[in-house]
């Protein structure tokens, strides 16, 4: 029976964070068997400490890829742009793994590097790789730069240049970007002018008149790269890109593109794993319609996004109008109730009380 590899892990880990419970488990089950073949059998399930020992090493292996698994699955947030960063973390893990493992798990070790060297060539595949580090405003190409040798890297670079000029062409057409004159600069050029002793009105420099660039995007292009953006905490990338996409109007397009693409389908197969439980054998008939609205209610739950406060309704509004005017009755009333008051307590001379002295009264 093939095992996936993530469910195997989970195995391993659940089994050493409950060690202590599963061999005192196994030890009261075969304490409490009468028969004694069957007894003998049941201590032979427990595990000895170089089997844990096994067990722990094994685990640890794994967990170089649950760590880059977990790194571009999500689905809240792009992950593209660490799909390169993720694989050559795995790469370099199992290398330093290899060195320090018993020998006999080599074997393992070394097709998982096959493996993995076989997904990372077909990242060369693809440029949505590298366009998608480009566009994090959080790293863009530190990775690349760290990690990359210089050659690697200017290619990488030659590479995006021609992407970002492609697409900074088909935005605003072959030429420069029209852009908005300054009034305050345009009165300051009138003003030098009338101040200046020279007759001469070509002498005036006019910051409106641009000559042809050979490179209208190169400008844009290095100002992205070497602009260091600060992100503030918890905002991820959309909301960013939203919030700046008039500052960077060619990279935000490139972002609108590439940041969507998702690296894994893990989030995918939950969408399906998810929808194989709302279709079942005794709900097959669910128009499209319904699916969705479930699927859509379910996901609302699981992401806590229904405890909200409760928005206005006709109902609400109809109770809240009764309300209102049975509180406004009630305020007449008081108020004819303190009038009528009011007048039997006055007297003839207009005054409302009457102080009498302990002397009269007695």
């Amino acid at each position: 029976m093939v095992v996936r590899w993530s469910s195997t892990f989970t195995l391993a880990s659940t089994s050493l964070s409950l060690k202590d419970t599963i061999q005192y488990f196994v030890f009261q089950l075969s304490t409490a068997e009468k028969d004694e073949e069957k007894r003998r059998k049941l201590r032979e399930l427990l595990l000895t400490d170089k089997e844990w020992s096994n067990l722990k090493e094994f685990r640890d292996i794994l967990m170089i890829s649950d760590n880059a698994q977990q790194a571009f699955s999500s689905e809240t947030y792009p992950t593209l742009s660490m799909g390169i960063p993720a694989l050559e973390a795995m790469h370099a893990g199992y290398t330093r793994k290899r060195r320090k493992v018993s020998e006999r798990l080599h074997e393992p070790i070394n097709k998982a590097l096959d493996k993995i060297e076989e997904y990372y060539d077909k990242t060369s595949c693809s440029d949505a790789y590298l366009v998608s580090m480009a566009v994090n405003p959080d790293s863009k190409f530190t990775h690349l730069r760290k990690h990359w040798s210089k050659e690697l890297y200017d290619e990488a670079i030659e590479s995006l240049e021609k992407i970002f000029a492609a697409r900074y062409k088909k935005l605003n057409g072959e030429g420069c970007p029209k852009q908005r004159v300054n009034p305050r600069n345009s009165k300051l050029n009138r003003l030098l002018l009338e101040l200046s002793d020279s007759d001469d009105e070509s002498q005036v420099d006019d910051t409106t008149a641009q000559e042809p660039v050979a490179k209208p995007w190169m400008k844009d292009f290095i100002h992205w790269m070497e602009h260091y953006e600060i992100v503030p905490e918890g905002m991820d990338g959309i909301t960013w890109w939203r919030l700046n996409a008039q500052r960077y109007p060619t990279w935000a397009s490139l972002a609108l593109d590439y940041l969507p693409i998702m690296v894994s389908s893990v989030s995918s197969e939950r969408a399906f794993s998810a929808a194989g439980i709302t279709i079942s054998k005794r709900r097959n008939r669910l128009n499209g319609d319904i699916v969705e609205a479930l699927q859509t209610l379910k996901c609302a739950i699981r992401k806590d996004l229904l405890v909200r406060p409760p928005m206005p309704s006709s109902l609400l509004e109809e109770k809240l109008q009764v309300e209102e005017k049975a509180e406004i009755e009630i305020s007449k009333q008081v108020a004819g109730e303190l009038a009528g008051d009011d007048e039997g307590d006055e007297n003839d001379d207009g005054t409302i009380f009457e102080l009498v002295s302990d002397e009269e009264d007695e």
